[in-house]
């Protein structure tokens, strides 16, 4: 099963998938922490939104982030789209949209609804979940089923995944 895009369910309980490769178009961020976080977002989205204007990517679910490294410290962050096909590089000012994957693992998933200031709860529910179910990777994507945009904040949606070694 893939949860890109997103499942129709959502997880209401920490969960056990194995989640095959999703090719994605993503703009990569290195060394980046917490604090930066919501330019870095906005900054990112508008390069995605530029280059599917523009017809050089095609998202075929719903947008994500990818965190690779320690959340509490300095890691790396892709924020994308799972993709039909290899996207095409695309550069839109500073920023470069191009392709990645978020490779094949046995995952733990679960749903957060509400604000994004929820997840942080929710991601250590998942986290104690999956430490329990063998050893987490380290890096931990966030699928944005709903769109803050037109989604009252305690609706949001937002699927966490957890791949596990």
């Amino acid at each position: 099963m893939t949860l890109l895009p997103a499942s129709r369910e959502p997880f209401a309980s920490p969960t056990i998938l194995e989640v095959s490769e999703i090719a994605t178009a993503v703009v990569r961020f290195r060394g980046i922490t917490m604090a930066a976080l919501s330019s870095v977002y906005d900054r990112a989205f508008g390069a995605l939104r530029q280059a599917i204007a523009e017809g050089a990517i095609t998202p075929n679910g719903a947008p994500f982030g990818r965190y690779i490294g320690d959340p509490q410290g300095e890691f790396d962050l892709e924020v994308g789209f799972p993709v039909e096909g290899m996207p095409t590089t695309y550069a839109a000012g500073d920023l470069i949209v191009t392709t990645g994957a978020i490779p094949a693992a046995r995952t733990a998933v679960l749903t957060a609804i509400g604000s994004f200031d929820r997840l942080p709860a929710a991601w250590a529910t998942l986290a104690d979940f999956a430490s329990a179910q063998g050893q987490p990777r380290g890096d931990w994507t966030e699928v944005y089923v709903s769109d803050p945009s037109s989604t009252p904040a305690d609706e949001l949606r937002t699927d966490l995944m957890m791949p596990l070694r």
